[in-house]
């Protein structure tokens, strides 16, 4: 029986670094997740002036780092919770001639979870821009943005969460930035996570790849 448990965990391993590499791209795109209007006001503590605070600089920072990407002809990726509405107007307006954005809608938590109407559409998109880096900025960090950065290392995407461009609005007073909240195993994943905690740290990698792995 120990034998067997040890050929197991060798054999799992050998399979999970195998897998490091498979992702052969190293263009970069930006995914924003559930910046709709009802995730706020749902929360009946969303009008504290702490929480308001929270969501301007939330707002003010994304702002910054999709005008970036824009210069940069990046590919940015709207996802919307389905039955939730529109992005914030902010985000809404300045994206909206954006010939190199598009929109998805999710009906889970996880962007990539294969039951989404629009998994393979996003895979494809992502595919033919010859996307191999996310940098993932959203609501909320806890549920939705937790989720769609192990789906997304699962599917041998490296990550950047840019911890000033997540926010976790679940608690009355919100978590923001949301900072060393995150443990992955990183045996369990066949791609690289890091936390971006500065803007400049994330402007930078909008533009050089090799930062997508572990500092």
């Amino acid at each position: 029986m120990l034998f067997n448990r040890v050929l197991f965990l060798l054999l799992f391993s050998f399979f999970v670094f195998a897998q490091f590499e498979t992702n052969p791209y190293k263009g970069i795109a930006v995914v924003v997740i559930d910046m709709q209007e009802k995730f706020f006001t749902r929360n009946p503590n969303w009008n504290l002036e702490s929480n308001m605070t929270s969501f301007q600089s939330l707002i003010d920072h994304q702002m910054k780092v999709l005008n970036r990407a824009k210069k940069l002809g990046l590919p940015i990726l709207k996802i919307k919770f389905d039955g939730f509405g529109s992005f914030v107007t902010n985000i809404n307006k300045s994206l909206k001639h954006y010939i190199n954005l598009r929109t998805f809608i999710k009906t889970s938590n996880n962007f990539l979870y294969r039951e989404n109407p629009s998994t393979e559409k996003v895979l494809s998109f992502l595919n033919t821009q010859k996307i191999g880096n996310l940098i993932i900025l959203g609501i909320n960090g806890g549920s939705c943005v937790l989720a769609s950065i192990r789906g997304a290392m699962q599917n041998t995407f490296n990550v950047i969460a840019d911890v000033n461009g997540i926010l976790d609005l679940n608690k009355r007073n919100y978590i923001y930035p949301y900072q060393n909240l995150y443990s992955f195993h990183r045996q369990l994943f066949p791609a690289n996570f890091r936390e971006s905690l500065t803007l400049s740290d994330t402007l930078q990698s909008l533009e050089d790849s090799t930062l997508f792995y572990n500092q």
